[in-house]
């Protein structure tokens, strides 16, 4: 692949008064790895809500109202759930492929719907990292793109950054243990100047990491690092997935749960039935409408989702439950991952496993209208160059 070298260097990129957020959800489902699941990851409970609505509140807390949602034909019901985004204090576009276009060609295809320097983020990330910090550095920089970066324990698994100073010097996409250089990772979550997208080429398939950020820094384009302020993991692992939970507990993943806090590590969802007999040991989660029978045992690290139903005598801990389970008498779980709507029958023993095979979620009513959210009767959704209409 070439790409053009911009004729004239940009000065340092000023965000528009309307700062924007591509994100990409666009990645087929069946990959939470290991596990095949139907779910998209974006759509991985956190709390009994999506990974993606969590990214979408974090936007709009640092003031990022302007949303564009990159997504297949097969995730539609993302933009069903999350409709025009007033709801959540923003307002929500959608692009939608066709065929699938890569990391890269998604955001071409949305050049036209973006305005100004805008911030690209993973829909599969689960993160609280200050954007504004980020947003501060790609100004003062001068950057045409400013990627975030992280420590990574295993870079095997991602996109490897080589940095002189601040420039990004060499790009390497989940190399072999004896070719990772560094443990400095990409987090997928990086700030754009407008001026990147005509760089490259509409129409077709292409990858951010393994094709543009490599052509990029050979046409001399200031292409820098920062390093991410906050908490970041892919919500594609499954060890982290489920360590994301136990450090928003702990409060090290600072994201809002709903439920309140009642002495202990233990936070209790609305409507809650806990037998007295029950025994819960903090941090722990039950979300609303759950029910803890007589003698069951909820163990530290241990998140209950809603409406789930935990029968006499059963024992779980160090697991994330979905919503709408029966956990049956005296069946043990512990250190799993066990979707919505889940039957575990009496006495069954579960340990170290991931079972999700779908998830659903209850169609909530819309909060008041934030001050700053865009007024919208509909949803725009861009498809093969029409705007089609979703329900909010």
């Amino acid at each position: 692949m070439r790409l053009p070298t911009r004729q004239k260097p940009q000065p340092p990129g000023k965000a528009s008064s309307a700062m924007q957020a591509v994100i990409l959800a666009g990645g087929p489902p069946n990959r939470l790895h290991p596990v095949d699941t139907a779910v998209p990851k974006p759509m991985l409970p956190l709390f009994d809500r999506p990974v993606l609505e969590h990214t979408i509140k974090l936007l709009a807390r640092h003031g990022i109202e302007d949303v564009i949602v990159t997504l297949s034909r097969e995730a539609i019901d993302l933009a069903h759930y999350f409709g025009d985004g007033r709801r959540f204090g923003v307002r929500i576009r959608y692009s939608v492929e066709s065929e699938p276009l890569g990391t890269g060609g998604a955001l071409r295809a949305v050049q036209e719907m973006i305005t100004g320097t805008f911030v690209v983020v993973p829909g599969d990330v689960i993160t609280d990292i200050d954007l504004a910090a980020a947003l501060a550095d790609h100004r003062t920089s001068g950057a045409s793109v400013t990627v975030l970066t992280y420590q990574a324990d295993d870079p095997t698994l991602y996109t490897c950054l080589a940095q002189i100073g601040t420039r990004i010097a060499r790009v390497a996409v989940k190399p072999t243990s004896d070719q990772a250089f560094t443990n400095r990772i990409s987090t997928g979550i990086a700030v754009f100047d407008r001026e990147i997208l005509s760089l490259i080429p509409p129409f077709e398939r292409r990858d951010i990491d393994r094709e543009i950020f490599p052509r990029l820094i050979h046409n001399r384009e200031p292409v820098c690092g920062c390093r991410a302020q906050g908490y970041w993991c892919d919500a594609g692992h499954p060890l982290a997935y489920k360590n994301a939970h136990f450090d928003a507990l702990a409060g090290k993943l600072k994201i809002d749960l709903p439920a309140k806090h009642v002495g202990g590590g233990v936070w209790l969802g609305e409507r809650v039935e806990i037998h007295p007999t029950a025994e819960i040991t903090g941090p722990a989660y039950i979300g609303a409408g759950a029910v803890v029978r007589s003698h069951a045992v909820l163990g530290e690290r241990t998140v209950i989702g809603e409406d789930t139903l935990v029968e006499e005598g059963a024992r779980i801990s160090h697991s994330i439950i979905g919503t709408g389970c029966v956990i049956a008498r005296e069946a043990a779980i512990t250190g799993s991952v066990v979707g919505a709507g889940y039957y575990a029958p009496e006495g069954e023993s579960i340990a170290e496993r991931t079972l999700i095979e779908h998830v659903e979620y209850a169609r909530r009513e819309a909060e008041p209208e934030p001050a700053t959210a865009k007024d919208a009767d509909s949803t725009d959704v861009e498809a093969a160059g029409r705007t089609l209409s979703v329900d909010s």
